[in-house]
């Protein structure tokens, strides 16, 4: 066998111990200045309408850690590499290199190479970058060289092949996390509930979601907390052609602002300290699906002006990337806060405003529309039976009481209380559920008994420093929530917390 073959075998058999496309490429170059003469070699990659050197060797060490990207309608030589089908060598010295000035030893006075060949990297018939060779001699490259690189440029190409093979699986791994997280957060967050009542209220409101689910236009859904506008982007998103694509969540009070942008954009590896791998943000992983933006009133100014610049370019560029992507994502936002007073005010940009509230839709509160009330919780009863393992019935007391009730926190709050009632029920050994006056339960909307401070301080005080400080904070924020109905930005913004950490903070206190 000839031994330029033997080489290319034994080059080959290396090869393939190795998914890291870059150790490939390095490899690649190595093995083929065993079978090459050159002064220097690259493998670039197509990026856009540029190509970006991945891998070279023999540039000069001024140069060797910089980004270099060459446009390549600038440059004829890469121009007509990139669009042959087949290894070319050039010939014509009058010719300009891309590589001149850049090659370690070039000659002083025109810094000019003098031999140069290029071979296209194919993935099927798709070009996705070149493998080029340049020497400091001239007509040093013939037809054996041409086929020698053409068989590394098919190595490169196959190693690129691999790499993004793997990412793809790698990537859809982590999108299935992210679907099974978004899953289970939706069934935490909606408790069963749907979109119970037969108000005429509810029924428009139904009427508008069938006709807002035919549209891709973005959709700003506004309503009381509590009242169920989570439960009307999920029924919007079922409705649409999109319901065989995930619905992809995003709490914006819960984001850090220092964050917001990787979890919305995505970032880089090395984009900041902490970024040790590539990150799909949230606008990535909706490409081709839904995104809903919960309390979008929340966002700072500054991710507004980014969320903007994406909804009127449609294209993202995750932190720490020079490149961008198109994506194709149906925006669903929500909010309780007065986007009006907030635009009045600064706090809101309008021009965002305009771009979310294509289309609308006001979900009414629970005492708008209290005909619904013994409908919703019969159906509440339901699945807290499941949950309980026993059955209720309901006393007539009990409906006038709910009906009379203000429900500040709507849907939501009416839900829990009814738990309240019921498990405190079951402890107590009752079929019927009766309403607090009935039962020594605690009351809801209602001023608590006042404790002695003295007697609260003992109890304290044997908990030690740590517990009580932990059941202090507990009853703060309980306190704080009941106050805001259970809005968790309003209640962080009363603590003056930031809403991301008062959210962890919650999390934390509720284990065990």
């Amino acid at each position: 066998m000839n031994s330029s073959w033997t080489a290319l075998l034994e080059i080959s058999l290396g090869l393939g111990q190795s998914l890291d496309s870059k150790v490939v490429f390095r490899r690649v170059l190595d093995g083929l200045s065993l079978l090459i003469s050159y002064d220097v070699g690259t493998i670039m990659l197509k990026d856009g309408d540029w190509l970006k050197v991945v891998a070279q060797r023999g540039f000069k060490r001024s140069i060797v850690d910089l980004e270099l990207k060459f446009e390549i309608e600038r440059h004829p030589r890469l121009k007509k590499a990139f669009a042959a089908k087949a290894p070319i060598r050039f010939q014509d010295p009058s010719e300009p290199d891309p590589f001149d000035d850049l090659v370690e030893g070039a000659d002083l006075l025109t810094g000019k190479v003098h031999s140069c060949m290029a071979a296209p990297m194919l993935l099927g018939q798709e070009p996705i970058g070149l493998i080029t060779v340049d020497s400091l001699k001239e007509g040093i490259y013939q037809a054996e060289q041409e086929e020698l690189l053409w068989f590394f440029g098919s190595f490169a190409a196959l190693a690129i092949h691999h790499a993004r093979l793997i990412g793809s699986l790698e990537e859809s791994r982590r999108l299935l996390e992210e679907q099974n997280q978004n899953l289970r957060t939706s069934l935490t967050r909606s408790n069963g509930n749907e979109l119970i009542g037969s108000s005429q209220k509810m029924k428009f409101l139904r009427q508008s979601i069938e006709v807002i689910a035919t549209s891709l236009a973005p959709v700003l859904i506004t309503g009381p907390t509590g009242c169920g506008k989570e439960i009307v982007a999920r029924s919007i998103h079922e409705k649409s052609n999109r319901r065989d694509k995930p619905l992809i969540y995003v709490n914006c009070a819960a984001i850090p602002e220092s964050l917001a942008e990787s979890e919305l954009f995505g970032h880089v590896k090395g984009a900041y300290t902490g970024a040790l791998g590539e990150r799909r943000g949230k606008f990535d992983l909706a490409d081709g699906a839904t995104l809903f933006l919960d309390e979008v009133g929340e966002l700072p100014l500054q991710i507004q002006a980014s969320l903007l610049r994406v909804l009127q370019e449609g294209e993202i560029q995750k932190v720490g990337s020079d490149s961008t992507k198109k994506v194709d994502v149906r925006i669903l936002s929500a909010t309780n806060r007065d986007l009006q007073e907030m635009m009045e005010n600064g706090l809101f940009r309008r021009d965002l405003y305009h771009r979310l509230a294509v289309l609308s839709i006001m979900v009414p509160s629970l005492g708008e529309r209290k005909e619904d009330i013994e409908e919703l919780t019969c159906h509440f009863l339901h699945k807290l039976a499941d949950r309980l393992g026993k059955r209720f019935s309901l006393s007539p007391p009990l409906i006038a009481d709910l009906k009379e009730r203000s429900w500040l926190g709507g849907v939501r709050e009416l839900f829990h209380y009814l738990e309240s009632l019921a498990t405190w029920a079951k402890a107590l050994g009752h079929d019927t559920l009766l309403s607090e006056t009935n039962q020594p339960l605690p009351a809801v909307n209602k001023s608590p008994p006042q404790e002695n401070p003295e007697i609260k301080m003992d109890l304290w005080l044997d908990m030690g420093f740590k517990e009580a400080t932990r059941e202090f904070q507990k009853q703060l924020a309980e306190t704080a929530l009941k106050h805001c109905q259970y809005n968790q930005s309003q209640a962080a913004r009363l603590l003056k917390l930031d809403p991301g950490n008062f959210h962890r903070k919650l999390t934390e206190l509720q284990k065990p």
